[in-house]
């Protein structure tokens, strides 16, 4: 649609330039620093905050397992007080067209609004500012930034402050088109922007609609997928003063409130309605959590369930749509448990490496004050404190989580050390045990120059040969092919020849 004030929505192509001097950045760096160190130690609470929270959730799920009962579609007196698990039809519901909030727009819709929940969500025309910046550093470690700044209508979820642009309310340099032509105005009423939820107790879901039933709570009617609720045509009341409303799609719900019907100008509201989808008898709702005494005899109402323990999961209020045994919304809660540490583990390494990047700031900037070859400088130095500063963070983050995984896992953890321990000394053992069976050094007598002056003759028996391998160390003033005495581990002396290319001091190996 075209606009009623005559504006064009095309970019106006203002262009800024921002300098900033080194000493100004370097200020800035020093700045980011102090807000470094406090990233640094707040990234070290969530990694160790988080792995205690996963065992503390671990322990939310297995009491909720071993304590829950599972209870029928007929709520049964015996489990009040207890956290019960249950999965039924929606047998009742909320009507929203005598609700007062509802009542408030004025509007006449073309069927009755029944569910859990009816929201009505808007939209405003705005002019926006788009920003888009390229900088580069220059001589003496100064920053040029040329920024250009366009404006153009878009429907947003919130009204923007047009005091905040470049160009409004006054022409700063650089801008060729902009001051009162930007200006906005209008706002969304709260009643066009508003989740009417039902109240506890008004949703229910049991065997039928004329048996007692287990009345949700609001905090859980957020599990119901929204419909668009149509709306009668031909409709021009509006809840904002001097605009008038008009129905753009029946079908969808949607209305618009403008100044101009059938032109958008700025301020215009756009307004959705929708509602949630519950059949009755069979949208099918699973749910955990307390049971406790309702309001009529034969209805109990569900409420949240404290474990008393600590934890994100200690409070136990859970919803589903469709059937879902027991074990199955526990393994579900288990997945979130595990997607949310490995997640944080993450956030918690990237803001180290953010603050330990921003404590380092001042050493890559100080290069750039250098004349022709600074800049470049600058981004070595840089790219180098990112590598080391992602290296340390990873080294610090494992050491923290290791460290808090075994605060978290006492006797687990006293387990693994014991076993690790265990291991270790099985490992010496085994080597001990080797060095006694296997190869030992010998003991090596002088080499032996000459032949023996005298020799004993003795009477011996045939025996089977038994050969061995024995380590050699060549002594001092022995040359290849001489001959030595060696005393084997059993303490039997042997000749053996020192090998070709053996030189003193080196090991050879002998067979006697």
């Amino acid at each position: 649609m075209g606009n009623a004030l005559g504006l064009s929505s095309a970019p106006l192509g203002n262009v800024a330039v921002e300098r900033e001097g080194f000493c100004g950045r370097m200020g800035n760096a020093l700045c980011g620093v102090c807000f470094g160190i406090v990233l640094f130690f707040v990234s070290i609470f969530v990694l160790g905050w988080n792995e205690f929270n996963y065992v503390r959730n671990q322990a939310v799920l297995l009491k909720v397992g071993k304590e829950t009962v599972e209870a029928r579609c007929t709520p049964d007196m015996y489990n009040n007080g207890k956290p019960i698990w249950a999965s039924c039809p929606m047998t009742r519901v909320a009507d929203f067209s005598s609700d007062p909030r509802v009542q408030s727009l004025g509007l006449k819709f073309a069927d009755k609004i029944q569910g859990a929940w009816f929201a009505s969500t808007s939209e405003i025309l705005q002019w926006v500012e788009d920003k888009s910046c390229e900088s580069h550093t220059t001589t003496g470690g100064g920053k040029e930034k040329i920024c250009t700044y366009d404006y153009r209508q878009s429907w947003v979820s919130s009204p923007v402050d047009s005091n905040s642009f470049y160009c409004y309310p006054t022409m700063r340099s650089g801008c060729q088109s902009g001051g009162a032509r930007v200006r906005n105005s209008g706002s969304i009423p709260e009643v066009l922007q508003q989740t009417v939820k039902a109240g506890d107790g008004q949703v229910g879901m049991g065997q039928s609609r004329s048996a007692g039933a287990y009345l949700l709570n609001s905090a859980q009617l957020s599990i119901f997928q929204g419909v668009a609720v149509p709306l009668a045509p031909g409709q021009q009341t509006s809840p904002i003063p001097m605009k008038q409303g008009y129905v753009v799609n029946p079908n969808s719900g949607t209305i618009q409130f403008s100044s101009y019907p059938g032109q958008d100008s700025i301020g215009d509201v756009r307004t959705s309605f929708s509602q949630s989808y519950v059949k009755l008898g069979v949208t099918q709702v699973s749910v955990i959590a307390q049971q406790v005494t309702g309001q009529h005899a034969s209805d109990a109402d569900l409420r949240p369930w404290d474990t008393k323990l600590k934890g994100t999961m200690s409070l136990v209020n859970w919803a589903v749509l469709g059937t879902s045994s027991k074990d199955e919304m526990i393994a579900e809660k288990e997945s979130e448990n595990g997607t949310l540490v490995v997640v944080l583990r993450f956030v918690g390494y990237f803001l180290m490496v953010l603050g330990l990047q921003l404590v380092t700031g001042p050493i890559s900037l100080m290069p750039e004050v250098i004349p022709c070859c600074g800049a470049m400088l600058g981004e070595v130095v840089g790219g180098l404190l990112c590598c080391i500063n992602g290296l340390m963070s990873l080294a610090l983050s494992l050491v923290v989580i290791g460290v808090a995984w075994l605060l978290a896992r006492p006797l687990l953890s006293f387990c693994l050390l014991a076993a690790a321990a265990a291991a270790v000394a099985g490992a010496w053992a085994l080597r001990s045990r080797f060095r006694k069976g296997g190869v030992r050094e010998p003991t090596v007598s002088q080499p032996l120059n000459s032949q023996p002056s005298e020799i004993a003759v003795v009477q011996a028996r045939p025996v089977q040969p038994v050969q061995q391998q024995l380590q050699v160390t060549c002594p001092e003033g022995v040359l290849p092919g001489q001959m030595l005495v060696v005393q084997t581990p059993g303490g039997v002396q042997a000749q053996v020849q020192v090998p070709q290319g053996v030189r003193p001091g080196q090991v050879f190996i002998a067979t006697v």
